[in-house]
Parts: structure tokens; C-alpha cells; sequence
């Protein structure tokens, strides 16, 4: 636990039950060495987190009840974030900072909740998702940041991407991304090649969402960097924040 500070207890019944059930948006990171475990892990964790600070959840009817957890746009394993948003169900009118209190004193500084309150938009609401990417390469200078800006900047952006055909075999297509990149920026700082960019994160088929693994990928292939030595070649991803479909207003 981060905390030794003892929290008062408290009880679920402490508060009144609401009229109907609503969802708390919590804002969350996720870094450092918890960037390597699975989406999957992540949500089994999650629950049990949620399950010691008494959160007062709201479970489904049925033969096997259940949490309503919602998490916004899973990251890939590797890459961290420092604006997560997962959608609770709870059935009780608690203060949401207050929960949040009690859930942070069941998690560690590289998995904390940032922000919590009633959810007053929906997250397929987000349009545009924010990435830092460090690039450390053999031979990275100022003349590959530039070329990693053209080819990012081009007309046309061509990427590899995982699909499915009818009868569920995998295979790649390419796609221009272009139209779902925006305001990139590249520089050559510290021996490190450094992006930021803005990436189409909705979930919607006409804007679809691009995993910033395929920004990594591209690179390789089109400019043939980290190709060289593994054990001195690295590269880091994080998310550092999320939009509305303006691409300027933070998703809340």
C-alpha cells in the first residue's frame, strides 16, 4: 500500500441507496513495470481493488451477478498512460473523491486513480488520444527525427493492420492513416528520437481507433530503425491525455 495514513472506516450503508443506479468515472495511470501486464489482468485486479475498498457496487441480477466495469480504450502491453477512465456502477450516493480515497490506499503509485466523478458523457464520446513516443535507436540523429516527421506528416500514411476474414483467419491489410494522425511533432533530444501526436481513438467504423504499437511498427519497416542491438535499442510509449472529437477539449 502507498499509504500507512489510516482512513476512517466506513460502511456501504453509510450512504442512502440512489434512485437508480449511476456510474463513476475514474481517471487512472498506469506505468512503470504494470505497463507489462495484460488488459485482461488489469480487469481481474481492478475488481478485487474495488471489492476491498467497499466500493458500493452495483451487480447485475441472475444466476452469476456482476460488477459493471467499463474501461476506456485498453492499452497495449507496454505501453503506459497517464489518463486511463474506467466507468463503475455503484448503487449508493458516495462522495466520489472519497471513494477514490479508499480505493488509492489499495494501490501503489504506478497504479493510482487521478480524478474521480459522476459520469456526465459517455466514453465512446472520445475522439483523439495523445502520445508521447521515445525512440532510442543506433544512429538516431537530427536527420532521422526528420525523416520519422515526413513520413508521419505525408499524404499518405500506410500501416499493416491485424484483421479478420469470415471464417475468423487473420490476416493483414494495409490502410492509410493518415487522416488519423494529427499535430505531429518529432525531435532529436538527448540521443533520443522524441514524437508526440494525436491518434484516432474512437471506436466508431468511420474513425477508427490506431493503436500507437502501429506507429512503431511502421517506423521499423519503412526507416529500419530498432533493427540494431536489442540489448541497447528501447523504445517507450505513453498516453498523456485524451480529447473530444475537437481535438483540443479533454475528455471528461
Amino acid at each position: 500500500m502507498v499509504s500507512e495514513t489510516k482512513l476512517k472506516p466506513y460502511s456501504k450503508d453509510d450512504y442512502p441507496m440512489l434512485s437508480e443506479p449511476k456510474f463513476i468515472r475514474f481517471k487512472f495511470r498506469k506505468v512503470g513495470d504494470l505497463q507489462f501486464i495484460s488488459h485482461l489482468d488489469l480487469q481481474k485486479a481492478m475488481g478485487k481493488v474495488l471489492v476491498r475498498a467497499k466500493a458500493p457496487l452495483w451487480y447485475s441480477k441472475g444466476f452469476n451477478p456482476h460488477p459493471k466495469l467499463i474501461f476506456a480504450l485498453p492499452l497495449s502491453v507496454g505501453a503506459q498512460s497517464e489518463c486511463e477512465y474506467l466507468d463503475v456502477r455503484v448503487e449508493r450516493a458516495i462522495p466520489p473523491l472519497e471513494l477514490m480515497e479508499h480505493i488509492n490506499f489499495e494501490l501503489t503509485e504506478e497504479l493510482r486513480f487521478l480524478d474521480a466523478y459522476y459520469a456526465e458523457t459517455k466514453l465512446e464520446d472520445i475522439y483523439w488520444a495523445e502520445y508521447d513516443f521515445e525512440i532510442k535507436t543506433c544512429g538516431a540523429d537530427e536527420a532521422m527525427a526528420c525523416e520519422v516527421e515526413k513520413l508521419l506528416t505525408g499524404e499518405q500514411v500506410i500501416i499493416l493492420k491485424k484483421a479478420k476474414d469470415k471464417y475468423k483467419k487473420i490476416f493483414f491489410k494495409e490502410i492509410d492513416i493518415a487522416p488519423y494522425i494529427r499535430d505531429v511533432s518529432v525531435k532529436f533530444e538527448d540521443g533520443i528520437v522524441k514524437i508526440n501526436a494525436k491518434l484516432s481513438a474512437s471506436i466508431n467504423q468511420t474513425h477508427p481507433h490506431i493503436n500507437p504499437e502501429n506507429i512503431v511498427t511502421m517506423l521499423k519497416d519503412k526507416l529500419g530503425i530498432l533493427s540494431g542491438n536489442v540489448t541497447r535499442e528501447q523504445y517507450d510509449i505513453m498516453r498523456t491525455r485524451i480529447y473530444f472529437e475537437d481535438g483540443v477539449t479533454d475528455f471528461r
